[in-house]
């Protein structure tokens, strides 16, 4: 038998409180971040949710003489977001794939360059983290 004179205290609302805090299975309760605003650029798009969190994308033309700076639309918190970048050169009329990479990080823009500077490159790029 159990000696019930040692059991806690249970707040029987307290409890109700909480669990209706928490997500339901089925989502119902559920709170994430949303998009609040989807703009399309010429060459991308932004893209901010209701966290802060932003999305930006694009494109941008390396100079056969190397290195192009992408000036971002919405400026970042800090230098903590990530690029990610792709694409291809042109040598000769054909198709190269060079290395493509960030220089340098800045709250409201960041630099590109490529592993040979002789080609014409064009990058697409994907910068994501948060503005506020």
């Amino acid at each position: 038998m159990v000696d019930s004179t040692n059991l806690p205290n249970v707040d029987i609302n307290q409890i109700a409180t909480d669990l209706n805090n928490k997500m339901d299975r089925d989502g119902v309760n559920a709170t994430c971040p949303m998009v609040i605003s989807r703009v399309r650029k010429n060459d991308g798009t932004v893209e901010i949710w209701s966290d802060g969190f932003c999305v930006e994308t694009g494109s941008v033309s390396i100079p056969g003489n190397g290195g192009a700076t992408v000036t971002l639309t919405n400026p970042f918190v800090d230098t903590n977001y990530k690029v990610f970048t792709s694409g291809q050169t042109v040598s000769g009329g054909g198709m190269v794939n060079d290395m493509i990479w960030v220089n340098s990080l800045y709250t409201d823009r960041f630099s590109i360059d490529m592993e040979n500077a002789s080609h014409v490159n064009s990058c697409y790029w994907r910068a994501e983290g948060y503005i506020r």
